[in-house]
Parts: structure tokens; C-alpha cells; sequence
């Protein structure tokens, strides 16, 4: 029998898409779109290897394209009101960012006065650490926090590549003080750039995506697990102009990737294709 959907149990599901990695499902009940089958936890966590962030799949480049991604990280604690009230020290406000990679929002956050950790499951963790940052390796689920640790949590980029996004919800809940903020990005799957790209939508990538949000949905997973939700909008979505090259020109994409020379490094922020959450725990 097919596994539950992670958000509210219901076994039935119809397919939605087909996908040369795999298929997606969405749940009779609550409309959450989802790989089936779902993998193991230890499954999941195989792709986060010292490749993700700098190969074909996975990120282009994290490293070398940092600006781009630090460029909207600034936009991003900008308009979710995030400033500490003091510059960062030991037992000031606390900042936690799931799903670190190399960093770069840790230095955004670290600049506008936080005292910043992070979680990252892959070895970036290792050059995030070289940087000076506070980050444990390895899945959100073998984290230990102290209950009320954190004045904020941020999740760019994470819950839709997790088994359990409700579990991960729940326990960076337990982080967070009572009326702490909580930020998160996932891809827009109910957004026009989804729908009308179909199997093409690049966001698509069953073996790394594992749950496919929209604005109804994510809300419901907020408040599932126990967060009320102040806004939910878009984001912009970062990426170089290499990775734009490569994912939306075809055959000719490597080449003209090539051709860009130091360009390929540089990039944009897509004002489409990501949804932004800020929700504070409530209970």
C-alpha cells in the first residue's frame, strides 16, 4: 500500500505528472503534491554529497555564484523585518538557518546583528564551519537544540526535499521562543512558471524535490504544525547566468555556458517561481 501523505494521513492520491525520474502524486484530501514512491529517509539524504553544490544537478556553482545568492538573502531579511537589536553576541537574538550550504546567508544574517547557527547535511557544512559559523552536519532530524533556543528560523530551499516536512516544521517549533519567526522559501508549484512548464519546470527533480507546495498547501503545513502564518508571497528566485544557459537553452545551452566565460558566474533574481512564508510559533 502506498505510504500516507506527509500532511494529513490520507492514503488515496491520483498522478499528476510523469517525470523521467519519477512520479508525482497529489493527495485525495489536502491537494499536497508528492513523489510516489517516497524514499527512505537514508534514501533521500544519498544525493547531498560533496557534488550537490557544484555540478550539473544540484547547484551549477554555489560557491562561485555566491553574490547572486547573497544578493537575495539581503532582499529576503529585508522584507521579513529581520535585524537583531544589537550586534551579534554570545546570548543575543539567535538566528538558525536549516539548510546552510556553504553559508552565505549566515553572513547576511550575521552582518544585520544576529548570533547565527545553521544545519546543513551535506559536507558544505565543512566550509561553512571554515568561515567561522556554528553549523552541525547532517539531517535536521539528528539536531539537538535546546527547547526556545532561536528568535528566528529560516528554511530556504529545504522542506521540499525532506520525507517528513511536518516533523522538520515540529521540531524547529521546539527551537523557536514562543512568538519567534519563522521564514521559508520553496519552489512554486502552483505558480504559472509550473503550470505551464509541466515535466519542463526545472523545480521539477523527483529524486532531490520529494513534496511540490502551493500557496494552500504551504499554509496548511504552517499551521499544522503549529505557526501562525502573517504572509504568504513570492520570492525572488536566484540563478546565474550559467545555470539559465544551461537548464533553458537546450542542446546549445553547455556552449553558450562556456561562452559566457566569468558572466556564467554573474546572474539575476527571477521575481517568479518561489514562494516566501513568514509564520511565528504560536504555541
Amino acid at each position: 500500500m502506498s505510504a500516507a501523505c506527509a500532511l494529513c494521513g490520507e492514503t488515496r492520491r491520483r498522478t499528476v505528472l510523469r517525470h523521467r525520474d519519477g512520479v508525482l502524486v497529489r493527495c485525495a484530501r489536502c491537494g499536497l503534491v508528492f513523489v510516489d514512491p517516497m524514499p527512505s529517509p537514508s534514501e533521500a539524504i544519498v544525493p547531498y554529497d560533496a557534488t550537490y553544490f557544484h555540478r550539473a544537478t544540484g547547484y551549477r556553482d554555489y560557491a562561485g555564484e555566491e553574490r547572486v545568492f547573497r544578493a537575495e538573502f539581503r532582499r529576503r531579511l529585508r522584507r521579513a523585518g529581520l535585524r537583531a537589536r544589537r550586534p551579534a553576541a554570545p546570548g543575543g537574538r539567535r538566528l538558525l538557518d536549516v539548510g546552510a550550504a556553504t553559508g552565505a546567508f549566515l553572513a547576511e544574517a550575521r552582518a544585520r546583528g544576529f548570533d547565527v547557527a545553521g544545519i546543513e547535511p551535506s559536507p558544505a557544512a565543512a566550509a561553512a564551519r571554515a568561515r567561522g559559523f556554528d553549523v552541525f552536519e547532517g539531517p535536521i532530524e539528528a539536531a539537538t537544540y535546546a527547547p526556545s533556543s532561536f528568535d528566528v528560523v529560516t528554511i530556504q530551499d529545504v522542506l521540499e526535499h525532506l520525507v517528513d516536512p511536518c516533523g522538520a516544521l515540529r521540531l524547529v517549533g521546539g527551537w523557536l521562543r514562543r512568538g519567534g519567526a519563522l521564514v521559508v522559501t520553496v519552489p512554486d508549484f502552483g505558480g504559472w512558471w509550473a503550470r505551464t512548464s509541466g515535466a519542463r519546470w526545472p523545480m521539477i527533480t523527483p529524486k532531490e524535490h520529494l513534496h511540490y507546495f502551493t500557496r494552500r498547501t504551504l499554509r496548511r503545513l504552517l499551521r499544522a504544525t503549529g505557526f501562525e502564518v502573517e504572509a504568504i508571497g513570492l520570492a525572488g528566485t536566484p540563478v546565474s547566468y550559467g545555470s539559465l544557459a544551461r537548464k533553458a537553452l537546450g542542446p546549445i545551452g553547455p556552449a553558450i555556458e562556456r561562452s559566457l566565460g566569468p558572466l556564467a558566474s554573474r546572474g539575476t533574481a527571477l521575481p517568479f517561481g518561489t514562494l516566501f512564508a513568514v509564520a511565528f510559533r504560536a504555541r
